[in-house]
C-alpha cells in the first residue's frame, strides 16, 4: 500500500505517487477555506466530492502520469470533499483540477458531487467569537468540517506557538516512518503528554537533528500543512504553526490507513489523559478527542469532536499571550458550546 513516506525526500524530481489501483492509494488534499455555492457547480472555486474513488493525473489526459486516487470516503467513512480550482473539457470529457499537498492534478469530472458545508448556527458563531475576543490579540482558532471546509475562523492564518501540540506532528511522522510498532508509545505521548518520550521518538526518525526535523516537517507538508519544529516535546517556543495548518494536518490524517490507531491515542474530554479533568459533565464529555498544550503564556488545544447533532468537527485553538488557566477555561467553553450547538 502506498504511504506518504514513499515520496522522494531528497528534493529531486521524480514520481510523487505510484500508479496504483483505487482503494490502495490515499492522497491528501490541501484544503482551503471556502464554500460550495449550489448543487449545479460553477466553473471554478467550488467544493465537491467524488461518488467513487477517482484517479488523479498530471494532465487532463488518462495517458499522462497517474498521481494517485482520490478516495470517496475517509477512514471514518465520511465523504471526502476538496476544492475544485478549474474545469476544462478535453475531447468531450470534463476534467477538474485540484491541489494535493504542493502538487496539482487532474481528475475526470463526471463523478463530481457538490459538497456544500452546513454552516454553524448564528448562536454558536457568536459564542465562539465572544470567547476569542476574551482571549485577546494572541488568540487564533479554526473550526472545520471533516474534509476541512472552514466553518469558523478567527485569525486562522496567524502563526502561533504550538506547545505540546507539536506531538501531533511528531507522532504522526513516526507512525508513517517507523510503522505501527510505535503504537504502544502513542498513548503515553499524546494522552499523557510525555515530553521525554516524545523527544526520544523524534530522535528515532534520523541520526541528525536537522534530518529529524526535515522528516517531520516534510510529512506535514505532504498532508497539506506547514509547520516549524525545533523539538519533539513542544517545550521550545519556536515550534510554530497557524491553526489553519494544524486543521489541514488533522484532516489529512483522516485519509491515512493508520488514522484510527493515532486518533485513539488522543486524550478524551472528561475521561482520559490531560483532558480527564476538563469539560467533565459538559456536552463535550466523551465527545471530543484533542491534544492539549501548555507553556508560559500559552495554551493550545487541537483535535476532533462529534456534536450533539452527529457532525464531525476538526478544530485547533492556539492561544498565545494568555494565562494558561484562562486559556483552558476559554477553550473548554468553546468546545462545549461546539458540541452542544453544533
Amino acid at each position: 500500500m502506498w504511504r506518504p513516506s514513499d515520496i522522494r525526500r531528497d528534493g529531486a524530481r521524480g514520481p510523487l505517487f505510484p500508479a496504483a489501483a483505487a482503494g490502495l492509494v490515499m492522497l491528501v488534499l490541501l484544503l482551503f477555506p471556502g464554500v460550495c455555492a449550489a448543487a449545479s457547480p460553477p466553473s471554478t472555486g467550488f467544493w465537491a466530492g467524488v461518488s467513487v474513488p477517482t484517479a488523479l493525473y498530471e494532465a487532463p489526459d488518462t495517458d499522462s502520469r497517474a498521481l494517485g486516487v482520490i478516495p470517496a470516503r475517509d477512514q471514518e467513512g465520511l465523504p471526502v470533499s476538496f476544492r475544485v480550482q478549474q474545469l476544462v473539457d478535453r475531447n468531450g470529457v470534463q476534467w477538474f483540477r485540484t491541489r494535493v499537498g504542493s502538487v496539482h492534478g487532474w481528475g475526470s469530472a463526471p463523478g463530481l458531487v457538490a459538497a456544500a458545508p452546513l454552516p454553524l448556527s448564528p448562536t454558536l458563531r457568536r459564542a465562539l467569537s465572544a470567547s476569542m475576543a476574551r482571549a485577546g490579540a494572541g488568540a487564533s482558532a479554526v473550526f472545520a468540517d471533516s474534509s476541512g471546509q472552514t466553518l469558523f475562523a478567527s485569525q486562522g492564518f496567524r502563526i502561533r506557538i504550538l506547545a505540546s501540540n507539536v506531538k501531533i506532528f511528531v507522532t504522526a511522522a513516526a507512525l508513517d516512518r517507523i510503522g505501527a510498532v510505535v503504537g504502544p508509545l502513542l498513548g503515553r505521548i499524546l494522552r499523557r503528554s510525555d515530553n521525554w518520550l516524545a523527544q526520544r521518538l523524534l530522535e528515532r526518525l534520523a541520526r541528525s537533528r536537522l534530518e529529524r526535523i526535515r522528516i517531520a516537517e516534510g510529512y506535514a507538508s505532504i498532508l497539506g500543512s506547514e509547520v516549524q519544529l525545533v523539538d519533539g516535546s513542544g517545550l521550545g517556543r519556536a515550534n510554530r504553526a497557524a491553526p489553519s495548518s494544524v486543521v489541514a494536518f488533522l484532516v489529512g490524517m483522516r485519509l491515512t490507513p493508520s488514522f484510527a490507531l493515532w486518533r485513539d491515542a488522543f486524550p478524551v474530554a472528561g475521561r482520559t489523559g490531560t483532558l480527564a479533568d476538563r469539560m467533565r459533565g459538559t456536552p463535550a464529555d466523551g465527545a471530543c478527542q484533542a491534544k492539549t498544550g501548555t507553556l508560559r503564556d500559552v495554551s493550545t488545544l487541537s483535535g476532533y469532536c462529534t456534536t450533539s447533532s452527529g457532525r464531525r468537527i476538526v478544530f485547533s485553538i492556539l492561544l498565545n499571550d494568555i494565562a494558561p488557566r484562562k486559556g483552558r477555561w476559554l477553550q473548554d467553553q468553546m468546545v462545549a458550546s461546539l458540541v452542544r450547538l453544533g
